[in-house]
């Protein structure tokens, strides 16, 4: 059966491909990756979670930080509905400063993570216990070595 890959590949192996050709390919998927997201918006985030987590080695960008805690929703130990991130990137980083990460740590896999805690202990715990947990839960787990990924984006595949 003749795939996409296949023609990649084999445009690889005879020597006419090039970035730029790529890149164009590129561009027409993207275009019909909107029909996707416009009729089938779960596979479309599929998709660009497995791509991304290739790309970026399981950290997070802002862009897909951005999306995984827009979708994040709660209630808050007053009752209220919470929708999105309780904490902006800036308070997160000045909340774990004294904290000491795994290398090739981000600030947005950090934002993720404690926003993401926070959303599902909000009702139970302050936010000095919830930093605290987060921080063990997503980068000090002794027994977490899935190569390629870190935790939270392991943890958000899941729950995605």
């Amino acid at each position: 059966m003749y795939s996409y890959r296949k023609m990649i590949d084999k445009a690889k192996k005879d020597g006419v491909s090039s970035e730029a050709a790529m890149y164009a390919g590129i561009d027409d998927v993207d275009v019909m990756l909107q029909d996707v997201k416009e009729n089938n918006p779960q596979l479309y985030w599929d998709f660009l979670r497995r791509q991304h987590k290739n790309l970026y080695k399981g950290h997070y960008t802002e862009d897909y930080a951005r999306y995984d805690l827009s979708e994040i929703y709660y209630t808050d130990k007053n009752g209220d509905k919470r929708v999105g991130p309780y904490w902006t990137v800036e308070q997160v980083e000045d909340a774990t400063k004294s904290m000491s990460f795994p290398a090739g740590t981000n600030k947005w896999d950090k934002w993720v993570a404690f926003n993401v805690f926070k959303s599902d202990l909000a009702t139970e715990y302050n936010d000095e216990e919830i930093l605290r947990g987060a921080f063990a839960f997503f980068f000090k787990d002794q027994d977490f070595h899935k190569e390629g990924t870190t935790k939270i984006w392991q943890y958000m595949s899941c729950v995605r």
